[in-house]
């Protein structure tokens, strides 16, 4: 097995990218993708600061209007013009007759 720095240094990989080309979103899917390709895996700690900690999510919050400002407007529809449908002219594959 080569060494993840080696590996890394020779291939010139922008890890994040080839990270997320791969689908690695973990420090598990990093070592069995990298146990495949017969690389030793780094350390969970060289690597930390590749996976984002997951983070509270919330929404965010919204102002109560007052009634009056909900008022709903009817969607304003455009009313198109009904114009001919472009046709194709076909040429003819009957031979022009001959004088």
């Amino acid at each position: 097995m080569i060494s993840w720095e080696y590996f890394k240094s020779v291939r010139k990989l922008k890890v994040d990218k080839w990270m997320s080309n791969l689908g690695i979103k973990s420090y598990e899917d990093l070592v069995n993708v990298l146990v495949s390709l017969g690389v030793s895996p780094p350390g969970k700690e060289s690597v930390s600061d590749l996976f984002p900690k997951a983070k509270k999510v919330t929404a965010p919050r919204v102002k109560a209007a007052p009634a009056q400002e909900l008022k709903q407007e009817e969607p304003a529809v455009e009313e198109q013009a009904e114009k001919p449908k472009p046709t194709r002219r076909r040429r003819s594959t009957k031979k022009a007759a001959q004088e």
